[in-house]
């Protein structure tokens, strides 16, 4: 479910929620989505996160500056480790070769089970699926898919949910999701995307 709204004062509807995976307005984006600090917008919703919340985890261009977040990631959440999320189809950008994006991990690691024992540091996208065209910057659902699966141990939050991939990966893997998206278009579609996405096996 995607509530349409500021997440900063919708925050308290997802009491109980272990995980916040998101993929923020990034500061070279911000012109892309019309926020004048990222930084600032990123720490204030991060700052009205439910109690329940044990860890953060922050998806980025391989391109961006990782320096705002000492700006925007509360100090209670400890820096973890970083994750590659590689693209099987590399772009340019300038003399730029984009081949990735980056997971930055906060806080508490999820809880070790079998099969879990040790967080691997890569995802690679194998997947050439139809990129959606109504969303300036959709994540890859393989992507979503594998952070969701690694971190989102007791529920996820996406407070900057967009084109709701990470509620679509929730969905496939059955774990509890709450999003949260202030464009009203954007919200309506990614929880229509999110409806109809395919269901686990039993």
């Amino acid at each position: 479910m995607i509530y349409h709204g500021d997440a900063r004062s919708l925050m308290f509807k997802a009491e109980g929620m272990k995980s916040i995976i998101t993929d923020p307005i990034w500061p070279n984006h911000s012109k892309v989505f019309k926020c004048e600090d990222s930084a600032a917008l990123l720490w204030t919703t991060l700052s009205m996160a439910p109690k329940s919340v044990e860890r953060i985890v922050i998806v980025m261009g391989g391109d961006s500056d990782p320096r705002w977040m000492r700006e925007a990631i509360p100090m209670k959440y400890p820096f973890l480790k970083t994750c590659f999320l590689e693209f099987c189809v590399p772009s340019r950008k300038g003399r730029n070769l984009y081949t990735h994006l980056m997971a930055y991990a906060f806080g508490q690691w999820p809880k070790s089970k079998q099969g879990a024992r040790v967080i691997p540091a890569k995802c690679f996208d194998r997947e050439t699926e139809k990129r959606l065209t109504w969303h300036p910057t959709p994540m890859r659902i393989s992507h979503a898919k594998w952070l969701v699966k690694w971190w989102g141990d007791g529920g996820v939050i996406d407070p900057f949910a967009g084109s709701g991939t990470i509620g679509e990966a929730c969905k496939e893997h059955s774990i509890p999701f709450i999003g949260f998206e202030i464009n009203e278009e954007y919200c309506k579609k990614a929880n229509e995307r999110i409806e109809y996405a395919p269901q686990p096996f039993c």
